[in-house]
């Protein structure tokens, strides 16, 4: 699912696209995502067990 966040498409991203991006391990970019999450920044997606979560923002 697609939604527009400041007229911008908003697609879900996963912890290892940011982390490379960012050239941050998995482990680093999770819990700066965590806290960002924490501040209503960001949202993760498809959470669960055995799913790789996605990021979003919001």
């Amino acid at each position: 699912m697609q939604s527009q966040a400041n007229g911008r498409i908003n697609i879900p991203v996963r912890t290892r696209s940011i982390a490379d991006a960012a050239g941050l391990t998995i482990y680093q970019a999770r819990a700066y995502l965590v806290t960002l999450e924490g501040a209503g920044v960001v949202e993760k997606m498809n959470a669960g067990k055995g799913v790789s979560g996605r990021w979003r923002l919001v």
